[in-house]
């Protein structure tokens, strides 16, 4: 239900000209979604080590893939079947060592560069 619901609001988000909305990692992994969003987006894949998210998402309550799961083994399986669609993105920032304002400026720098 969640992923279909997902799919009409980001289809009807895509329509509009002019905005930037940030999708979760399973909305870019929709075909349909994908094949908009590159043609019709900019696309930017925000990639992070892997410890540094396992870090930052071990026990939070409002990640459902993660509930009742083993955080680190859960993630590490999510990434590896997702990093090569995330790859497919317009532009990829390394955010590592970055903050937030380190990536907005990344990100608008890519923007007003199109």
């Amino acid at each position: 239900f969640f992923r279909d619901e997902e799919k009409n609001i980001i289809s009807k988000l895509l329509k509009k000209k002019s905005c930037v909305f940030a999708l979760g990692g399973g909305a870019f992994m929709n075909n349909t979604l994908r094949k908009n969003i590159l043609k019709d987006c900019i696309s930017i894949w925000l990639e992070i080590d892997l410890k540094i998210l396992i870090g930052r998402t071990s026990g939070k309550k409002n990640r459902p893939l993660l509930l009742n799961e083993d955080t680190s083994e859960k993630l590490k399986k999510i990434y590896n079947e997702r990093k090569n669609t995330y790859a497919l993105a317009n532009h990829k920032i390394n955010c590592n060592n970055l903050n937030k304002n380190d990536i907005v400026i990344k990100i608008c720098k890519i923007y007003e560069e199109h």
